[in-house]
């Protein structure tokens, strides 16, 4: 029963350490590096490496993702370093070697050449693979690296092998071809007479081409080097590879082993099939002996096994030791529980604690001997009000399976006037026959965190209230602007009106001196009648066309003030804001033109579409009309069947590509030094968006003006 307990703790132990995210954090030990290499690590997390596509068994591509031996040892390297590396596709070797030079990669892998050397960094060698001569099966002319002087030898452009056999044997007559494969094809059709490869290359291409008629004559003098070759403004990582490579020497050693199984004869396929025949024969006569020995071995062991059960004693001491070790064990994982930041405590049917660590008992004022046995109504005091019946609830579920975890806040304080905000986890400890037997619960601190969250969130209603502040002077900006037409409107005929009345009171005051004189003749007083008529009659139109102009102005700025929702003609609505902009329209000598073929009824707030239609006329009368006089801005509205259309034109200067994907965007103007708030636009968007439950498109070319389809529902 002791070890069963003891193996649930430990079972116990591992479902808490997968299940919170805050047991292990532990920094990727790197102290054989220098502090330098060390904090350049830590500055480069990734690393990108670009590799050969075509280059098997060393780099290739199968299924869309690299492979190889050098994709290998680089993830042995990724894991000894703590790092990771990011695989760039860049085309064919050629471009891999021109991508490090122009820094679109970090990292390639690379025999080093002196040519090489000039432009990049390499490491240390960390792969060596020998090389051969591979002839035709059955060319008796070819013995030896003498008989290929004055030969046709096959290679790869772009290999580095083409330096090292130029400089080294000036006397071979070098082909190249795109592939290995087209180069291994050539030796077989007898277009070339030998070629040189390692053996890695060499047995993997003939193997994947199933070519038979090929085989390795001998070794060459030369291996294969390949290291690790670095951008320019990256030497540090040569030096962090070279103290890496010597750690994982026989993690390469293996991947070289695995990708290259087949020695100079085992490229030959006759001679591989005989090696197979002679292994198997071996095998064979040695499982004959095997057989013959087996009794002999079998009495042996049986003798053995007798000694041992004579051995009780020892066997005895041998379950003291397990025990002692069982009570380290135990030990070593009450340690590691108390050293975890989070709270945690398993609890059994009865809601008792069974188990806590140091950091639960902190939280609850207490100490884990005071915990063990007692249940949470035992610390009502230090949870929040009803925090404990709604635990008990969930508690309850998760024992009948209903639930498979829950995560919860909770407040709690640990009676000394310290209050913390928990993220509490429980999840249950199923025992053999699937049932829940114990809950773990997990508590972690994040009262920081909830705080700065509550401090984030008051910025944020702050900045919507400032939001708001701004588009409400917004708003009675373009009041304003309607408001300073409409008066410039008005003045014209008030101040006509008051001309007119001047000169008609002068005129029958000048006519009554006369009457009263006795000199007013008949002739003069048809004349006083006929002038008198003319100037109330323009007396009549000017004080017309002011109560018109003075209407138009309550309709539209009452309804720009007072959000109240009503069913208005939305065409002669516009219209009245074209004419309440006719002033400003004037000085630029910009005419507004709206059309309506029907009558167009929507239900919402005015204000809305007038804070719109001011501002769009008045963002094109300051930007598309500035420095050009005289234009036309056109807005058109059609009736469909589910929505509204009203596009609107003007005839400016237009945007560039850049204005136009920032215009929509708050505080994003072009006239900032000329007192530009940036949100006119913003404005436009939000309220079609957010108040009028609509959309709005743009699209403009500099010199062409712009246009805007703003698409309302009906």
């Amino acid at each position: 029963m002791k070890y069963k307990n003891m193996s649930l703790l430990i079972g116990l132990i591992i479902i808490l350490l997968a299940a919170t995210y805050s047991y292990s954090d532990m920094e990727h030990s790197l102290d054989w590096l220098t502090r330098e290499e060390q904090d350049w690590l830590k500055a480069h997390p990734v690393i990108e490496y670009s590799y050969d596509p075509d280059f098997a068994p060393f780099e290739f591509v199968e299924d869309g993702k690299p492979k190889g031996m050098y994709v290998d040892v680089l993830n042995k390297v990724a894991e000894e370093l703590g790092v990771e590396f990011e695989m760039v596709y860049l085309g064919s070797w050629g471009e891999v070697i021109q991508g490090l030079s122009d820094k679109k990669t970090d990292l390639i892998s690379a025999s080093p050449t002196d040519e090489r050397r000039k432009t990049m960094h390499f490491s240390e060698v960390y792969i060596s693979v020998p090389t051969g001569i591979i002839i035709r099966e059955g060319d008796t002319s070819i013995k030896d690296f003498n008989d290929l002087n004055g030969r046709r030898i096959s290679t790869v452009k772009g290999w580095s092998w083409n330096e090292v056999l130029s400089l080294n044997h000036p006397e071979y007559k070098l082909v190249t071809y795109d592939t290995i494969e087209e180069s291994l094809n050539a030796i077989v059709y007898g277009d070339v007479d030998a070629t040189i490869l390692d053996y890695g290359t060499a047995s993997y291409h003939i193997g994947n081409s199933k070519i038979s008629s090929l085989k390795v004559l001998t070794k060459y003098n030369l291996t294969q080097d390949v290291a690790y070759a670095v951008r320019e403004d990256y030497e540090i990582l040569v030096s962090i590879l070279d103290k890496t490579i010597p750690r994982i020497e026989k993690e390469i050693s293996l991947i070289q082993s695995d990708w290259i199984r087949l020695d100079v004869e085992a490229i030959n396929n006759y001679d591989f099939l005989i090696r197979v025949v002679l292994i198997g024969l071996l095998v064979l006569a040695l499982l004959f002996f095997w057989s013959i020995s087996l009794k002999s071995q079998v009495s042996k062991k049986t003798k053995a096994l007798q000694d041992e059960l004579e051995k009780s004693q020892d066997m005895q001491e041998e379950i003291a030791q397990i025990n002692q070790k069982l009570h380290q064990s135990e030990r070593e994982i009450r340690a590691i529980l108390d050293a975890v930041p989070s709270a945690i405590f398993v609890l059994d049917r009865q809601g008792r604690y069974t188990v806590a660590n140091a950091t639960a008992a902190r939280t609850f004022g207490t100490s884990i001997k005071n915990m063990l046995g007692k249940t949470a109504y035992d610390f009502s005091d230090n949870i929040s009000s009803g925090g404990i019946d709604a635990i008990k609830e969930v508690e309850e579920k998760l024992f009948k399976g209903e639930m498979s975890q829950h995560v919860y806040s909770l407040e709690l304080n640990d009676g000394k006037g310290n209050h913390f905000i928990h993220e509490v986890k429980k999840l249950p400890v199923l025992d053999e026959a699937g049932h829940p037997e114990f809950l773990v619960t997990i508590g972690s601190d994040i009262t920081e965190i909830y705080e700065k969250n509550q401090a984030l969130q008051h910025s944020i209603s702050e900045l919507k209230e400032a939001k708001n502040k701004l588009l409400e002077q917004e708003r009675w900006a373009a009041i304003g602007a309607f408001v300073a037409g409409i008066a410039h409107d008005i003045n014209t005929p008030l101040g006509s009106s008051i001309t007119i009345n001047s000169h008609l009171i002068k005129l029958l005051e000048d006519s009554r001196l006369e009457f009263d004189n006795g000199t007013l003749k008949r002739s003069q007083l048809v004349e006083l009648y006929n002038e008198a008529s003319e100037s109330t009659r323009m007396l009549d139109a000017h004080l017309t066309q002011a109560a018109e102009l003075i209407q138009n102005f309550k309709a539209v700025s009452v309804r720009q003030i007072n959000e109240v929702e009503e069913s208005y003609d939305l065409g002669d609505f516009i219209n009245k804001i074209a004419v309440g902009l006719k002033y400003e329209c004037k000085i630029k000598g910009v005419n507004i033109k709206v059309k309506c073929p029907e009558k167009i009824t929507l239900k919402g707030t005015p204000g809305h579409v007038s804070q719109v239609f001011t501002n769009l006329i008045s963002n094109s009368l300051k930007h598309g009309y500035d420095g050009k006089s005289g234009g036309t801005i056109n807005i058109g509205l059609t009736n469909g069947k589910e929505q509204i259309h009203i596009r609107y034109q003007d005839d400016g200067i237009g945007m560039t590509e850049d204005v136009l994907s920032e215009v929509f965007k708050p505080f994003y103007t072009t006239k900032k030094d000329q007192g530009g708030s940036g949100l006119g636009m913003h404005i436009v968007q939000t309220i079609i968006s957010e108040n009028l439950q609509g959309s709005i498109e743009m699209s403009s070319k500099y010199g062409e003006g712009v246009q805007f389809d703003i698409f309302l529902p009906k």
